[in-house]
């Protein structure tokens, strides 16, 4: 069961951006994140929730995707 679910887990380097994801379903996945494992239980993460359209974008300019891959632009336009 774990090497299944191992060997079909992926990393995502794309979204669509048509879903819209709401306030309370980023608040949710925010607290969700809070019963995962951790150093020590130590929970170092902080989150941000952003939703603005502008400062989507903003986070979009300072975030490197998929870096190695460089004949390829992440997210896609």
């Amino acid at each position: 069961m774990l090497k299944d679910l191992l060997k079909t887990s992926r990393s995502y380097r794309s979204f669509d951006e048509s879903v819209k994801i709401t306030n309370e379903m980023l608040k949710d996945w925010i607290d969700h994140t809070r019963y995962c494992p951790s150093s020590i239980n130590l929970q170092m993460l902080k989150f941000r929730p952003v939703t603005d359209a502008a400062e989507c974008a903003q986070v979009l300019e300072n975030t490197r995707w998929a870096g190695k891959l460089k004949d390829i632009k992440l997210p896609p336009v």
